[in-house]
This record gives structure tokens, sequence and C-alpha cells, in this order.
């Protein structure tokens, strides 16, 4: 009835990425004119972080980028180094910028090896393209994206008709981003580390170059 315990033995790795947080404020402390505090990060599973810097002052009042070191055995905190400044606290650029690294979400520029997979700016459907597919651009078909007013991707849509013998005909059409995006290219390899778009309030960060998403992948 007893419930199962282990030891640790020994750590293989330790999880050594930066973190997201401020500068614990504390008058009282006499570290702080030795350019010496504490950095509490916004996960809250995370132990303050003891950081030396000279720039003390001026970091008071940001939301900063710290590094974790090492935990020294006679150390009741952890030690890490300072990064990086996001920006001022309860800005909503910095706070948006602290969500998005907290959560290892990648949003750097399109590398120019993802830039050289896309097709030419003024690419149009080849003409032996259409035999291939299901042409109802000049039907009478009633199709209907799901997406809500105001998305830019809409990458599915749906029809629905009543047959004479009182059945449905109900088809689903996809936007065949595979015709763009060859398996193994630097720009699959980018979607696989992005794995998905995410939307925000006020921005969202693309899986693949809005080129795709947002024109040539979009059932418009």
């Amino acid at each position: 009835g007893k419930q199962r315990t282990g030891v640790v033995v020994s750590v293989l790795k330790r999880n050594t990425r930066p973190y997201c947080g401020s500068i614990e404020l504390d008058d009282r402390s006499k570290s702080m004119s030795q350019g010496r505090v504490n950095f509490i990060s916004v996960d809250r599973r995370i132990p303050k972080i003891e950081i030396h810097s000279r720039q003390i002052q001026t970091l008071l009042d940001k939301r900063i980028v710290v590094q974790f070191d090492t935990w020294p055995r006679n150390s009741y905190r952890p030690k890490g180094h300072y990064v990086k400044t996001l920006g001022k606290i309860g800005d909503l650029d910095t706070e948006t910028n602290v969500v998005l690294l907290e959560h290892d979400i990648p949003t750097q520029p399109w590398s120019t090896e993802v830039l050289k997979c896309l097709p030419p700016e003024d690419w149009t459907i080849p003409e032996d393209e259409v035999p291939k597919r299901l042409d109802l651009r000049n039907s009478k078909q009633i199709v209907m994206s799901v997406d809500p007013p105001g998305c830019t991707d809409i990458d599915d849509a749906l029809h629905c008709v009543l047959l004479p013998n009182g059945n449905y005909d109900v088809g689903v059409h996809i936007a065949d981003v595979t015709h763009y995006v060859r398996e193994g290219s630097a720009l699959d390899l980018e979607a696989l580390n992005r794995a998905t778009s995410v939307y925000l309030v006020q921005k969202r960060i693309d899986m693949i170059p809005s080129m795709l998403s947002t024109d040539l992948c979009s059932l418009k």
C-alpha cells in the first residue's frame, strides 16, 4: 500500500534554457549596491536566480532574459547571468515577447534557404496541373469557408448538396500545401519546427510564409 519511490543517481543533462522575468525589488538588500540581485522568473516553478550586473538600476522596471548557469552545492540559490532586456514591465509588446519566449515559440525571420523554396511572386497555376484536379472555380457549386470573418488564411471549405434520393453530397475542400512544400526541404523542416501557426490577440506567427498561407494556399 506504500507509494513507490526512487533515488536520483545522476544528472545526464541540465536544463540551461534562458528565462524571462524581472529583478526582485528589495530595498533592504545590501547586495544590490554590489551588483548582485535575485532574478524572479515569470515561470513560478523556477527558483530565484542570483545574477551579477553593473546596470542593476536601469533594469529594475524591465523584463529581462537570464541564462541559468550553475547551482553550487553550498548555495541556497542557483547562479545565472543577464542576457538581454525585452522592454518595460507591463508594455504590450514586451509581455507578448515574454509569452513567446517562455513557450519556446519560434519568431525568427524566415531564412534565405526557406525563402528560396517559395515560388516566384507572379506564380500562377500551370495549365497542365488543372486536368489533375477537380476544377470547381466556374461551377454553380456553392463552396463555403468555415473560417471566421477577418481570417486571412482560408485553408479549408465545405459544400453540401441535397441529392434526389434524399442523401447529401458533402465535399471537403483542402488547400494542397504539399504542392509547394517539398518533403525534406528547408521550408518543410522550418514548418516542422514551428508545428503550427500561433494566434495572439494582436498578431499571428505563421508556420509557413504568408505568400503561401494567406495567398497561394488560401481558398480566396
